[in-house]
């Protein structure tokens, strides 16, 4: 036994470790009063900040110990999110939660589960909505996918089950977004992956593509009919309400209509703030971010009503999609409502994350979708039957179900008759 690796007793301490959050998180809380304390010179209290450069060359008694984590992984980490990178490795507290961040790091944590994405249709009374934001030079081609859920107290829900960024490593190691050809032939693919094996898209609610951006270009390819990895002939799609694919609406009598263009230019505020509501109710579920060493974290009770942590590694698959989610919820965070000097509302990023060269492909998906789960709730409320009140008994009137007119003051008298006259004399 190596006594010198055993750590010392440390009777009646409290040590908190954590990854850095947002300054409104309850250990930001702990973290400033324990180095306020310790700036006053009380033994009582130690903080440390330990970013990864302790972590890849860690010490103990002065002699070299294993590295937790590597300095690619971390480098790594860095190009596929800055922002959690920053946090999880650099130990960065961060301040985007203001009182016009469209969404609180905090709601993000109380509405995510753990789970693993899902890549195809899990059942045929499943129904799921895909939402597209393409590309063809800068930024990102993202896919994201959501499952419509009801709920017996919330009622409709949305789940966030997949998301993919469409870019491809090139010859010289540098990143770039996949030709549009290619980006419509993946489209397709999670159409069919989704599509519950049958000819009428009913695992398909409905496809949402950015019309900016060569969108529009994107669903004129998916007007055609196409073979898909399944080896069938499938229909095409339209979207009867866009003015120009509604021109073509007689050439393609035979299309589905679970299409949607969405307009960016006018409706991109609007989107938001139906997304912002539908965030903030609790409607929209995500999975939960991975850990520092790339694990989904479920919690489990025992018996005893202890509660442990149980590890699960994912596969590469699983990684990525649970990554591009997680950017999701990050870009969700830093997308911010702003007034301009002309009066106008927008939602634009925040200034912090712009200067990090910050991006809005993912989040733009996810307000797509939450755009749609809006307006599928509205409708469902418009729908309900109200009961058809009969006030007539207020002025003894009896209605009789022959009685061609439905004037309640018909027999009776008016009280509204005489102006002036007072019906509670």
């Amino acid at each position: 036994l190596n006594t010198e690796i055993m750590p010392k007793q440390l009777p009646n301490q409290n040590i908190l470790l954590s990854s850095a959050s947002d300054i409104n998180s309850e250990m930001y809380g702990q973290y400033k009063t324990g180095f306020l304390e310790m700036l006053k010179g009380n033994r009582e209290w130690f903080v440390a900040d330990l970013d990864w450069h302790i972590s890849t060359a860690p010490t103990m008694n002065g002699k070299p110990m294993p590295p937790l984590v590597s300095p690619e992984v971390v480098e790594a980490a860095y190009k596929t999110d800055v922002f959690r990178a920053e946090q999880e490795y650099g130990n960065l507290w961060s301040g985007e939660s203001g009182p016009d961040c469209l969404v609180t790091r905090a709601t993000l944590e109380k509405n995510s589960t753990p789970m693993y994405p899902v890549f195809t249709s899990e059942g045929k009374d499943r129904k799921y909505l895909i939402a597209f934001d393409p590309s063809a030079k800068i930024d990102s081609a993202v896919i994201t996918v959501g499952e419509l859920v009801r709920d017996e107290t919330k009622g409709l829900m949305l789940k966030i089950i997949n998301c993919q960024n469409l870019l491809e490593v090139l010859g010289n190691g540098e990143k770039a977004v996949i030709q549009r050809p290619e980006q419509i032939e993946i489209l397709k693919k999670m159409i069919i992956q989704y599509n519950n094996d049958t000819d009428d898209y009913s695992g398909i609610e409905k496809i949402i593509i950015d019309s900016g951006g060569g969108g529009f270009e994107v669903g004129s390819f998916l007007m055609q009919e196409w073979e898909g990895i399944d080896h069938k002939l499938h229909v095409g799609f339209i979207d009867i309400d866009d003015p120009y694919m509604e021109l073509r609406a007689d050439d393609f009598p035979q299309n589905s209509h679970k299409l949607q263009l969405f307009n960016f230019k006018k409706d991109k505020t609007s989107g938001y703030e139906r997304c912002q509501q539908m965030l903030n109710q609790g409607l929209v579920i995500f999975p939960t971010n991975l850990n520092a060493r790339n694990e989904i974290e479920f919690e489990e009770t025992a018996d005893t009503g202890e509660v442990r942590i149980r590890y699960e590694k994912p596969s590469l698959q699983d990684m990525d999609a649970l990554l591009q989610i997680g950017i999701c919820k990050t870009e969700l965070m830093n997308m911010q409502k702003q007034k301009k000097p002309n009066g106008n509302i927008i939602f634009d990023l925040s200034p912090q994350a712009k200067s990090k060269n910050g991006h809005d492909d993912h989040c733009d998906t996810i307000m797509m979708l939450c755009n749609y789960l809006y307006n599928l709730r509205a409708e469902e409320a418009l729908s309900v039957e109200h009961v058809n009140e009969d006030f007539s008994v207020l002025f003894n009137h009896k209605r009789t179900s022959n009685s061609k007119n439905k004037n309640p003051f018909n027999s009776g008298r008016n009280p509204f008759y005489t102006r002036g006259y007072n019906p509670f004399n």
